[in-house]
């Protein structure tokens, strides 16, 4: 588009490099501050380091972000993960979040579930007819915490479809709404199964 980026009508360089005059507004000090201690020093540095750089092989960083807005390392990736998405409940507003969360294993929900209501794990994974409250909670869970599909989770349990699952998440969903002892045991099973 221009010759240099210092032509380029609405950057900012310009200013950096003192081809024109800071405004009032504009706050470019903390960014020449790191190329040097003086403004002088720290212009002619900025400069060379922007004018060395070839465009045609830098990396656009907008390219690379983790679940389409997270740039940054493993470790600066799974602390936000940890920190700030670990008790995000899956929202149709916010799709990243399904691959962000950090999944939880299905074996241990199933498991812990198995625990609490004093059920084996066969009984929890096989399809049924039968009311069965161990299974009902597993499924809703597993929904939740796990980042598996419903087609993956009925996979699971009992080669179910996945539009079976997801009307047995909605059926348990509306009888934890509905009963209070059951959201208090949902939180509990919860609780284990995050702490397992």
């Amino acid at each position: 588009m221009v010759e240099s980026a210092s032509q380029y009508q609405w950057s900012s360089y310009p200013f950096f490099i003192g081809k024109l005059k800071m405004p009032a507004w504009f706050c470019g000090d903390w960014l020449l501050s790191k190329f040097g201690r003086r403004l002088r020093e720290a212009r002619t540095n900025y400069q060379a380091f922007v004018e060395e750089a070839d465009p045609w092989t830098l990396e656009n960083p907008g390219q690379s972000p983790v679940g389409g807005f997270l740039l940054g390392g493993l470790d600066f990736v799974n602390w936000v993960k940890e920190t700030f998405l670990s008790s995000e409940q899956a929202n149709k507003e916010k799709p990243q979040l399904t691959a962000l969360k950090p999944g939880v294993d299905l074996r241990d929900i199933v498991s812990v579930a198995g625990d609490m209501f004093g059920v084996g794990t066969e009984r929890i994974l096989a399809k049924e007819k039968k009311k069965n409250l161990a299974r009902d909670m597993a499924i809703y869970l597993s929904r939740n915490l796990t980042r598996l599909s419903g087609n993956e989770l009925g996979q699971n349990f009992g080669n179910v479809s996945g539009a079976a699952i997801a009307m047995r998440h909605r059926a348990v969903a509306e009888q934890i709404r509905k009963d209070k002892k059951l959201k208090s045991q949902i939180k509990r099973l919860e609780n284990r199964i995050l702490n397992y």
